[in-house]
């Protein structure tokens, strides 16, 4: 039952090349929607969708795996929120501020920390302890 285990887990070597494959499957077809759609920088827009979403479920399920996709997902912003920032510098772009798109690059930096300091703990196996209890 939901919330009665408290180790984490990580998939077999197999599982998770098919894990990554899905994910990068799945990041290809939200690309091609979001590019459909007009997206800004579509290939960014989805993997801050669909990748984090799939990291956000095996964060759920504590799959240590969950950390190697959130890494993915906070370079990917910090390059996008870049990108963004360096268009406005440029004025190839009116769209947001500056000082907006620097914040954001910030807090994404400040999230791919977390994001490496909780595989090193994760992998460490101090998590399974979380809340305290064993």
């Amino acid at each position: 039952m939901w919330g009665h285990d408290q180790a984490t887990h990580r998939f077999s070597p197999a599982s998770r090349k098919k894990l990554f494959v899905g994910a990068f499957v799945a990041w290809l077809i939200g690309w091609w929607i979001l590019a459909l759609l007009h997206g800004q920088l579509p290939y960014f827009d989805s993997i801050n969708f669909v990748v984090s979403f799939i990291a956000q479920l095996l964060y759920i399920l504590k799959y240590q795996e969950n950390w190697s996709l959130w890494i993915v997902v906070n370079l990917a912003n910090i390059l996008y929120w870049s990108i963004l920032s360096i268009q406005v510098m440029t004025g190839a772009t009116d769209i947001g501020s500056l000082g907006a798109y620097l914040s954001q690059v910030a807090l994404q930096a400040a999230l791919l920390f977390n994001s490496i300091y909780a595989t090193k703990v994760w992998a460490s196996g101090e998590a399974d302890n979380e809340g305290g209890t064993k």
